[in-house]
Order: C-alpha cells, then sequence, then structure tokens
C-alpha cells in the first residue's frame, strides 16, 4: 500500500482508498528498490503496466533513493517516521509493516511512529498481493524430538521465508521459492513469476552490470587512528563492504587485490568466487605490511585482474599517506581513488594521477555505508 504523510494529502484525491499509478508516481511516490525488495518488485508492475519499457534508469531514479533508505521498506518506514511532520513524498510499503509502522512496533532498525499526526494508507491500483505461506511446527514431549523439530523449522525459515523487511538476496533473481504471487483480487491484473522475472530484469537496467577490482591499501598508516577513533582500514572495510552489498553475484564481476610492500597481490584468504560475496568475505581480515606502491601501477595491475569484464572499474581504497602517483593511460578502465582517511582529493600527491579527468576521487568524510551508495550511484551515472 502507499503510506501518505499529511504534508502530501493535497497530490491525492480526497475521500479515495484507492490511487492509480499515473497519481502516485505524480506525487512523486517513493518504493523500495525493485532488484531489492519482494514487495516493491510486485509495487513496480502497476507503476510501469501502462508502459512496459518504462522501467528505465530515469523512472528509477525518481522512484527510489540514493542512500540506503532506498533499499528496503523498513528503512523507508524508519525515514518517514522520523520525517513524518516535514515528508512531502508518500511511500510504497506492505501492508503488514505499514501496520506495524502505524501501532508503533519495532520492525528493521527503528521503531514505528507511537503518535502525532499518522500516515494515511492508501491501495495502488492494479498492485498484485504477495501471499507467504506459514506452518505450524508440532512436537512430541520428548527433548531430542523437540529439537529435530525445532532445528527443522529454523532451516525452513532461512531458507523459504520471506524477511520481515522486504529485503531479496542475490541468489533467486528472478525465482522465488516459498512464495506465491498468485492473483488474489478479481480488481488485480494476475501475474506469473515469468513476468516477475522479466520485470526485475527490466529494472536491473538502472543499476547496469559492473566489474570492479577493489584494490585497498595496506601499508602500516591505514591503522592510524582518525579524530572519530575509527582507522583508515576499517573505514575501507565499512565502505567496501557496503559497496560490494548493493552489487549482484549474478550480474557483477568483483576482484580484491591489497596492496603494500611494493606488490599488488591477492588477499590471504582466496576468493572462491569473482563475486561480490565472495570479496566481501575476503574483505574482512586484512593484514598490513612496511611498504608503500605508486597509486598509478595499482591502478595498472589492478586493471590487469579484471580480464575482459564489462563496465569495468578500479576502486583504489587508500589514506593517500606516502603514496607517489604518476600519469595513467588506460583507455577502457575507469579509476577511482577512494580516500578514507584524514586528507581530502587536493592531496598534491594525486595531482598527477587526476590529471584530464580520467580519474576520478572521493574522500569519504561521512558515514562509509552512505558514501558508497552515493558513490556507486554517481558511478552508474556516468
Amino acid at each position: 500500500m502507499i503510506a501518505v504523510p499529511p504534508q502530501a494529502m493535497t497530490a491525492l484525491p480526497d475521500g479515495e482508498t484507492r490511487v492509480s499509478a499515473e497519481v502516485a508516481k505524480a506525487a512523486q511516490l517513493l518504493r523500495p528498490r525493485a532488484d531489492l525488495s519482494e514487495s516493491a518488485l510486485a509495487g513496480s508492475l502497476a507503476l510501469y503496466q501502462e508502459d512496459a519499457t518504462a522501467a528505465d534508469v530515469t523512472t528509477e531514479r525518481r522512484l527510489t533513493l540514493p542512500e540506503p533508505a532506498g533499499r528496503d521498506a523498513a528503512s523507508l518506514l524508519c525515514r518517514l517516521g522520523a520525517r513524518l511532520e516535514i515528508e512531502t513524498r508518500p511511500v510504497l510499503v506492505p501492508e503488514y509493516l505499514f501496520a506495524a509502522f502505524s501501532r508503533g512496533g519495532r520492525f528493521g532498525g527503528c521503531a514505528g511512529q507511537p503518535g502525532g499526526q499518522a500516515a494515511v494508507p492508501y491501495g495502488l491500483e492494479g498492485a498484485p498481493r504477495l501471499e507467504y505461506s506459514v506452518i505450524s511446527v508440532k512436537w512430541p514431549d520428548h527433548s531430542a524430538d523437540r529439537s529435530a523439530w525445532v532445528a527443522r523449522y529454523k532451516d525452513w525459515l532461512e531458507q523459504e521465508w520471506a524477511p520481515d523487511n522486504g529485503f531479496r538476496d542475490t541468489e533467486g533473481k528472478g525465482a522465488f521459492p516459498g512464495l506465491s504471487l498468485a492473483d488474489t483480487n478479481a480488481d488485480v491484473a494476475p501475474a506469473g513469476r515469468a513476468t516477475y522475472a522479466a520485470m526485475l530484469d527490466r529494472l536491473l537496467m538502472a543499476h547496469p552490470q559492473t566489474g570492479a577490482v577493489v584494490a585497498v591499501d595496506t601499508s602500516l598508516t591505514m591503522d592510524n587512528a582518525l579524530l572519530d577513533g575509527v582507522s583508515p582500514l576499517r573505514r575501507a572495510q565499512q565502505f567496501g563492504t557496503a559497496l560490494l552489498g548493493r552489487l549482484h553475484g549474478d550480474t557483477d564481476a568483483v576482484r580484491l587485490r591489497l596492496f603494500s610492500q611494493g606488490a599488488v597481490r591477492a588477499p590471504p584468504t582466496p576468493q572462491t568466487a569473482d563475486t561480490p560475496e565472495a570479496a566481501a568475505l575476503s574483505l574482512r581480515n586484512l593484514p598490513l605490511s612496511r611498504g608503500d606502491v605508486p597509486l598509478d601501477r595499482v591502478a595498472r595491475e589492478a586493471a590487469e585482474a579484471a580480464g575482459i569484464w564489462r563496465n569495468k572499474v578500479v576502486v583504489i581504497l587508500t589514506d593517500g599517506t606516502r603514496l607517489p602517483a604518476g600519469k595513467i593511460d588506460l583507455p577502457d578502465m575507469r579509476v577511482e581513488i577512494v580516500l578514507v582517511g584524514a586528507d581530502d582529493c587536493a592531496l598534491p600527491a594525486l595531482a598527477p594521477l587526476l590529471e584530464g579527468g580520467r580519474t576520478g576521487c572521493v574522500w569519504v568524510n561521512e558515514d562509509p555505508v552512505m558514501a558508497a551508495d552515493r558513490f556507486l550511484d554517481e558511478l552508474w551515472r556516468a
């Protein structure tokens, strides 16, 4: 359903309980990223039904926020609760989450809205419904049997049950195990699993295939605590983990490289596959050592690891300390320097590398997760 804050009520028809996709989009509707949320994917069929080719980058940019709050329904409702008096955009969320929000119940990482002006619920015309199966667990009094049934129940929850915030992982693209997407309303256009899979494929065009080599500085200066008490290495890990979390293992390719001691090398914990998930695992435990590597050399050697991937980019995470840099010439590769230390992109040592505008630079001086979201959105827009 659509949760409408008080400031957005004037954009919707008075006295109605349902609105059309055209009215919802005209009211600047927000919804979770549909490639990450089952409920948002279902709602997108209604939002795009007038024009099946309209699931393009521009429309997706309008519908989703370039920040963590746009990833799932719970985060959007948390944001709505924090901004209820000033928010001017309605949000598309599952009915059961809106009910919890209205009761002031806890969901996701925050509490609902316990009082004050409430958001008004509207239905979205043409939106199919998600049905979740529920099972009942019974067991004999014998403790061993009970434990076995509980273990089986937990396994089922982990493998089949959709999480309460509507977030979907990357393993089942176009497949919905344990989920019924059947039409349960005569006013709703029926849609089969293939229709959802096709919609998901179109929506992924807004988040294009990416081939990334993430190179992390593991010299000793990366362990120096910053003013907030967090080391550059920890900030690099937080940024890198958030960045990899927004990529998809079935469409994107990632390899991790470390540099120090005058060498660019693979991590000590080898990746099991060239996927964001495997790279994120290797990113958790990075050994530090003395010695630096010129950043232009890092870029060249990291680029060699990308092979024949499409939309290739080298992302270099470094504090920039004592790292010389020369000019770089990689015509078919983007290079992005991500500074996670105290220095910004005006660092003199970076000047040769940034000449000509062929290499980008960003300084992570805010929450690393939000910085990673913004970084990737800008990368996709380029």
